[in-house]
């Protein structure tokens, strides 16, 4: 049931409240006249004085159970106002879960960024040490040829 939903359910039956008592009120006021009507007629409304009364008892009752339904819906009030003071705090709470949502997402896509950097640069250095790879094959080979001609000298030269 919506707030507006009850808040309509609970204008109605105050309203049937209101229409109540004031029928009490006319019924009252007919039973006083029937009271003085019987006091001009004698005893030929003794039989109605009883059905007024159990009237007036039958109204009584029901006013009694429109009282407990007004403290029923009163009750249900206080618990609608609760739980909407529940979900505004769950909407609180949820609010700074997306923002840190966000923050984490942003900072996740910085990592990622500076991941594909640094896998740029480990490209780049690859290159060098590919690079500086031939070049030490390289001077190796023509220290190891030249090597071999001076082992061969000091051997002409031993002999």
């Amino acid at each position: 049931m919506t707030q507006q939903q009850f808040q309509e359910l609970k204008s109605l039956i105050q309203g049937n409240a209101r229409l109540i008592q004031n029928n009490a009120d006319g019924i009252t006021r007919n039973y006083e006249m029937v009271g003085r009507i019987y006091e001009e007629h004698g005893g030929r409304l003794e039989g109605l004085e009883g059905g007024l009364t159990r009237v007036q008892g039958g109204l009584t009752r029901v006013e009694g159970r429109l009282t407990r339904v007004e403290g029923g819906l009163t009750r249900v009030e206080g618990r609608l106002t609760r739980v909407e003071g529940g979900l505004t705090r769950v909407e609180g709470r949820l609010t700074r879960v997306e923002v840190g949502q966000e923050q984490l997402s942003h900072d996740l896509r910085a990592v990622a960024e500076g991941v594909t950097g640094n896998s740029e640069r480990i490209d780049r250095l690859e290159g060098r040490f590919d690079r500086f790879e031939v070049s030490f094959d390289h001077l190796s080979a023509n220290l190891t040829a030249s090597y071999a001609d001076h082992e061969q000298r000091l051997r002409a030269l031993e002999d």
